[in-house]
């Protein structure tokens, strides 16, 4: 996931060095920033917060939701994996069609 939302242009670096990850970002006033984690999990959590135009949890779930409904999964299926009490939910917050074939 992190490799294909660097390469799309949602998270600014994230690399190894020796035991920690280096992250560096530009806000959205476009200003570089920089720093180190310890945990690749944190330093990907950072800069995806920070990036400008980042990657949010929501952002993610969203696309998820409607990657399973495209695929056919079936919307009740799709609603327990999210957690939804009704199936209206799931569909009405959380899926956008798409017209992939």
């Amino acid at each position: 996931m992190a490799a294909g939302a660097r390469a799309a242009g949602l998270l600014g670096l994230v690399e190894p060095d020796g035991e920690k990850y280096r992250v560096e970002w530009i806000d959205g006033d476009g200003i570089p920033g920089s720093a180190m984690f310890d945990r690749r999990s944190a330093a990907l959590n950072h800069v995806a917060q920070n990036q400008a135009g980042g990657l949010r949890f929501h952002d993610l779930r969203h696309s998820y939701a409607t990657w399973l409904v495209d695929d056919g999964v079936p919307v009740n299926m799709v609603q327990r994996v999210l957690g939804h009490e009704r199936s209206s939910t799931t569909l009405d917050l959380y899926t956008r069609r798409t017209d992939d074939p």
